[in-house]
């Protein structure tokens, strides 16, 4: 499975959780941070930015996250037959 990432700004991170923000008013100091499985009201200064292959790692292993995620398009997935998975972890050898 390859995951796509097409809206990076709505995920966010908070310590070690990262998640999208959601139903969140712009000028509000708080926010609503979803994980997929919990929910969380933090301070809008408290987030950052999450690196790319932080999320994605988050993202293939978190499916409650990945499913809420698809289910707001903001990524896409792509799923691989055996075939297209060989030739494409084949490509990394060369």
């Amino acid at each position: 499975m390859q995951v796509k990432i097409i809206n990076p700004e709505q995920f966010v991170q908070h310590n070690n959780k990262i998640g999208i923000l959601m139903y969140t008013n712009i000028e509000s100091p708080t926010v609503n941070l979803f994980t997929g499985e919990q929910h969380f009201v933090i301070k809008r200064n408290e987030l950052e930015s999450p690196l790319m292959e932080d999320l994605n790692q988050e993202l293939l292993n978190n499916n409650e996250l990945r499913t809420l995620a698809l289910d707001n398009n903001l990524i896409e997935i792509k799923r691989f037959s055996m075939v297209e998975y060989i030739n494409y972890c084949q490509s990394y050898n060369k």
